[in-house]
């Protein structure tokens, strides 16, 4: 060891020195080694902040239910997620490097300005949105709200861009389906309206087609309809279709066609591709227009109970995927076209009724104003007027008895037209040329021409001043009838309508057949009653002569008969008083049947002289017994007579009544066997008095009770037989009193004869 010398302390110094030294060193080594360690354990947890974060960016990079993207400052792709590569249709390897129009070039275009535009200093973010296919749904139209914004790079200060796309396709359809579904529910209501307004079915059926090919953008639509055989179905509306092919083309049924195979299934019917179909067979109106995709569906009308109307179609060249939304829509304007069809249907039905209504009560009017009168002429005029104002604008009325036409009438229901009328009526015609009524004449059938033309009208003028009234009335159409009844040919009868506007038609020749045949009864009821007017008058005539000239002789042989019985001497008086008896008993009967005749003259004629006067019911009733009280005894009958108590008078003629009360007594006695008996009695019922007469006869059969009024008829003969003239005339006496008569029989039981007689008035009056 050095202690001693300077070159030792030197050593020493040095030495000391150096471990000096050493010590800064080394406590400055050991100082950098303890700031270096705790410069690591700050970068460790630095770079373990940061793995963290990146781990975070990693998981929400991955997690993500949107797509995430950043692109550098040449657009390229530094990182994305899976829903953003999804999204693009290809895997995260090969969007890496790469532009976006490497990655996208469909969508590129769209975006790059704008991208390019965020690298600028102080963009801001930008919301777009995008439209387009991808290759992952190629066809289909994708829709994405994308976000863009700026990324600056801290260490770099290079500037980027951060994307996140959210995939909004879904939204976008259900709003487009919506906004879809609002037009076309508006095109359905704007179609129901327009339906409710028009004339016609065949308006609101091209109206249909025409609204859904603009509504569904189609190129074709058709409306199909039931042929009447129901094994075709007829285009009654349609667009797009070849020119002449609406209202002729058909299809079938079944499964030969789209529409047949619709009403098998009864629901909408949509084909993708007409060329690969195997539900059922492409007919040739689809193959022939090039049609690939469609839609189809029925049209249900209610009233026709079950049966479809028909098919509601649309179709397009292209091909298309309808939607259900579509075949919704279709079926929607179906519902119109069938509710229409309900629609016009119940109209057509309550038209028909009301028209039935109208043509009931025009025949009742009808058949009233033709009963109300029993003149030939005024029936035939009545006839013509009713036809002209319900029926024709000009009726003509060819009437022919022996003659082949006998009598013509014309009226116009314009009187500025009467004329032409009138000299239509006044022209003679030759039976043997044509004329308005030559074909009723010619086949007694009726005639109907809904459309005439000026060939018809000039093939029915037999000369030129005829074609010219024709001319000048100037007839569109025409019906022309029999007048036909109980089998006879009257005439006929032709109806002219002369407006432009209207046409008849089958309805119309149905009316006009009814009122012709209640015409032709009234024209030969007239007809009939004019012969039995003059029948009866000639009856009268001759009636008058023969009461006149019949009764003077009866009268000279009568008081001649009596003048003899007072001549005779006595030995011969008994024989010859029986004689004279004998003359005078057929005078009288004769006397009596002229004088019933004459009666029966009276009451048909309405003119029975009453000599009315307050008769008490109990003295006819007396009387009457009196009367035939002896023909009864000597019959070996017992009458019987009784009348209520108190009965009060009617007011009658006496002699009348005791007449229609001995013509019943006298059938009583008559037709009663020995050891019967008769009932005669009075009695008030209400206002009026009730007689009846009864007896234990036979009685009779309900055919024979039916015509015991009637005139000259006898129930049967007998050895006391008269003219059948007494009942006829005990009912006109009755009748002429305002009374009633009637009998109730029944056979081996004997019958009852009633009439009634009002009260006298001051009676009546007493009694309330």
């Amino acid at each position: 060891m050095w202690t001693r010398n300077a070159g030792v302390n030197r050593l020493i110094e040095v030495i000391e020195a150096k471990k000096l030294g050493f010590r800064t060193i080394a406590n400055r080594v050991v100082s950098s080694i303890l700031h270096r360690s705790n410069a690591t354990a700050e970068e460790e947890e630095t770079s373990r902040k940061l793995m963290h974060a990146h781990a975070i960016l990693d998981a929400l990079y991955a997690n993500a239910p949107i797509g995430l993207g950043y692109h550098d400052d040449e657009l390229r792709y530094r990182r994305l997620n899976a829903h953003l590569a999804a999204f693009n249709g290809r895997p995260i390897e090969e969007h890496i490097g790469r532009t976006l129009r490497e990655v996208v070039p469909h969508i590129a275009p769209q975006i790059e300005t704008l991208m390019r535009d965020l690298l600028t200093p102080g963009a801001v973010a930008r919301e777009l949105e995008l439209s387009g296919e991808t290759p992952a749904a190629p066809g289909r139209l994708k829709h994405w709200l994308v976000n863009f914004y700026p990324v600056v790079d801290p260490d770099t200060k290079r500037r980027g861009i951060g994307v996140i796309v959210r995939d909004v396709t879904v939204e976008k359809e259900a709003l487009r389906a919506l906004d879809t579904r609002a037009r076309q529910q508006a095109e359905v209501a704007a179609l129901g309206v327009r339906a409710l307004q028009a004339k016609d079915l065949q308006t609101v059926f091209d109206d249909a087609v025409t609204t859904v090919t603009r509504t569904l953008g189609t190129d074709f639509a058709k409306l199909l309809e039931f042929a009447e055989d129901k094994q075709e179905l007829v285009l009654r509306a349609g667009v797009g279709w070849k020119e002449g092919l609406v209202g002729h083309a058909s299809v079938t049924t079944g499964r030969g066609s789209q529409a047949g195979f619709t009403l098998l299934c009864r629901t909408p019917v949509i084909v993708d591709d007409l060329r690969t179909e195997t539900r059922f067979s492409g007919p040739s109106l689809l193959t022939e227009h090039g049609v690939t995709s469609g839609v189809s569906t029925v049209i249900e009308a209610p009233a026709l109970e079950g049966q479809p109307y028909g098919i509601l179609a649309t179709h397009t060249r292209q091909k298309r995927s309808f939607t259900p939304e579509d075949a919704a829509f279709l079926q929607s304007v179906a519902n119109v076209v069938g509710a229409s069809i309900l629609r016009v249907r119940l109209e057509e039905r309550a038209s028909t009724e009301r028209r039935r209504g109208d043509v009931q009560q025009f025949l009742s009017e009808a058949g009233s104003i033709l009963a109300s009168t029993l003149d030939y002429e005024e029936t035939i005029t009545k006839f013509a007027h009713l036809c002209v104002r319900h029926l024709a604008d000009c009726c003509v009325i060819h009437l022919w008895d022996e003659a082949p036409i006998r009598r013509l009438r014309a009226v116009h229901r314009d009187h500025a037209m009467a004329n032409l009328a009138e000299a239509l009526q006044n022209m003679q015609l030759d039976p043997d040329k044509p004329h308005l009524a030559y074909a009723v004449k010619q086949t007694q059938r009726p005639v109907l021409i809904a459309e005439l033309s000026a060939e018809q009208i000039a093939s029915m003028a037999q000369n030129e001043l005829h074609l010219q009234l024709l001319h000048e009335l100037n007839p569109v159409s025409m019906m022309g009838l029999p007048l036909r009844a109980h089998g006879r040919m009257l005439g006929a009868l032709v109806l002219l309508c002369c407006h432009a506007d209207r046409r008849y038609g089958a309805e119309d020749l149905r009316t006009a057949e009814e009122l012709a045949h209640r015409a032709a009864l009234a024209v030969e009821s007239a007809r009939l009653y004019g012969h039995a007017q003059r029948a009866i008058h000639a009856r009268d005539e001759v009636l008058a002569i023969v009461a006149h000239d019949l009764r003077n002789p009866l009268t000279m042989i009568d008081l001649t008969a009596a003048a003899l019985a007072r001549q005779v001497s006595d030995e011969s008086r008994s024989r010859v008083e029986k004689a004279v008896k004998q003359i005078q008993g057929a005078a009288n009967r004769a006397n009596h049947l002229i004088q019933d005749l004459v009666d029966v003259a009276s009451i048909e004629a309405g003119k029975l002289g009453l000599e009315r006067t307050a008769v008490q019911p109990d003295a006819v009733v007396a009387d009457a017994i009196e009367l035939l009280g002896g023909s009864a005894s000597e019959a070996h009958l017992a009458v019987e007579a009784s009348t209520q108590h108190g009965i009060p008078p009617v007011f009658g003629d006496r002699d009348r009544l005791l007449q229609v009360l001995a013509n019943l007594l006298g059938n009583a006695v008559k037709f009663t066997p020995p050891g019967g008996r008769i009932r005669v009695r009075a009695e008030r019922r209400d206002s009026e008095i009730l007689f009846w007469v009864a007896d234990t006869g036979q009685g009779m059969t309900p055919e024979h009770l039916a015509r015991i009024f009637d005139c000259f008829w006898q129930a049967r003969p007998t050895g006391r037989r008269g003219a059948g003239l007494g009942l006829s005339i005990a009912k006109g006496i009755v009748e002429a009193h305002g009374g009633r008569i009637w009998a109730e029989s029944t056979p081996g039981q004997g019958s009852i004869f009633y009439f009634t007689v009002p009260i006298a008035l001051l009676d009546i009056g007493a009694s309330a």
